[in-house]
This record gives C-alpha cells, structure tokens and sequence, in this order.
C-alpha cells in the first residue's frame, strides 16, 4: 500500500515522454517559425533594395533640374527611413534574444524607441531643408532671369528697376567694402547713362532746335528744368 505500482510508473514515463516530445515540438515550431519570419525579411530587404535601385536609376534619368534634385532628396530620405527601419528591427531582435522584459509594446526599450523616433524626426527634418533650400534657389534663379530679360526688353522703368535689383544682389554678395563702393558707383553711373539714353529717346533735338527761335520764354524753361532733372 501506498507504493507506485508498475502500471503508474509506466503511465508517469509515457506522459514525460509526451511533455518532453511537446516541448520539442513547440521548439521546433518556434525555430521555423523564426526562420521563416528570417527568411521573410531578408526577401522583403532584397526586394525593396531592388526598388530603390530602379528608383535611383529614374532619376539619374531625368533632365537636369529642380524636379529631378527634388526626387533624389526624396529618394534619400526614403533610403534613410529605410535604414532606420531595420536598424529598429535588430534592435527588436537583440531584445528578444536577450530576454528583455522591459519593452514596450514595439519591442524597444524606452530609450530605444525615443532614439529610434528621434532618427525619423531628424531625416523628415534634413529632407524639409533640403526641400527649401532647393526651392528658395530656384525661385531666385528665376527672379534673377526675369530681372535679366526685363533689363534688357522692357520697358524703361522696368529695365531701371531690374537694373537696380541686378546690382543690389551684386552688392549684397560683394565680400569687401572696397567691391560694394565700387558697385555702388557702377550702378549710379549705368542707370545715369540709361536715364539718358531714355530722354535723347523722348526728345527730337533737331525738331527742337529747329523751332528753338519760335519758342517762347515757359517753353525754354520747361525744357531746361527736363534736361536738368536727367543730367542730374
């Protein structure tokens, strides 16, 4: 009495045979189940390394320009959000390898997720800058053509205002004093020769010469007071 007998020796072996072939199945599942899950991703990596690459090779197809440097900024970006992505699932992966139990819900550590989320807030940050950058440079590109065609087909007071703001940029990148003075001198002179060329434009000096005589006394001085106003 109270002894194991055979019969429930036997049953006590047969069910640790059945935990221990349970445990090794469960192990077994887990190991293909992460195999598989590894084998997932290193095709998910190849494919998306493959679509970059026809990407890439788009835009080197792409005229030269605002709108191609805009899609290599982005492609970039793209690139680098890439990067972070698996460098947060290796990250994941050391955790569970390691048998870290303080994570959150996304595998990371705190300090993990904040850094990981820190490197997305960055590159959104660097491709913004690069964006405005690339925008401001062709909006000044194409004040700078504009002010060109104005000074040299518009009108006179458009080509007099072009012809300021061409020499406000020139001064403003003048990297001495000496070259600003000079510009400033420069662009007085031009715009007093332009001034000129405008009245020799306006007036028909020999209709007026040849009516000086019959001009009277108000009509001389308003004449002087003109030719005053664009000598000066």
């Amino acid at each position: 009495l109270g002894g194991e007998t055979q019969t429930e020796k036997q049953a006590a072996a047969a069910e640790r045979r059945r935990q221990q072939q349970l445990s090794k199945q469960l192990r077994d599942e887990q190991k293909a189940e992460r195999e598989r899950l590894e084998a997932q991703r290193e095709a998910d990596e190849a494919l998306l390394s493959l679509q970059r690459e026809t990407q890439q090779e788009r835009v080197s197809l792409m005229a030269e320009g605002t709108e191609r440097e805009l899609a290599q900024i982005r492609l970039d970006y793209d690139r680098r959000m890439d990067e972070i992505s698996k460098q947060e699932e290796r990250l994941r992966e050391e955790n569970r390898k390691a048998g870290l139990t303080d994570t959150g819900a996304d595998g990371l550590t705190e300090k993990q997720a904040l850094s990981v989320g820190e490197a997305r807030l960055s590159a959104i940050r660097a491709r913004q800058q690069s964006e405005d950058r690339l925008r401001a440079e062709e909006a000044r590109r194409e004040k700078e053509a504009m002010d060109d065609y104005l000074a040299r087909y518009g009108e006179y007071e458009e080509r007099r205002l072009a012809l300021r703001r061409q020499y406000e940029r020139r001064i403003s990148e003048a990297g001495t004093e000496g070259e600003r003075l000079s510009l400033g001198r420069e662009r007085d002179e031009a715009l007093r020769k332009m001034d000129v060329d405008e009245f020799k434009r306006q007036i028909d000096f020999a209709d007026v010469f040849d009516r000086l005589e019959a001009q009277g006394t108000e009509a001389l001085r308003r004449l002087a007071v003109q030719l005053r106003q664009y000598i000066n």
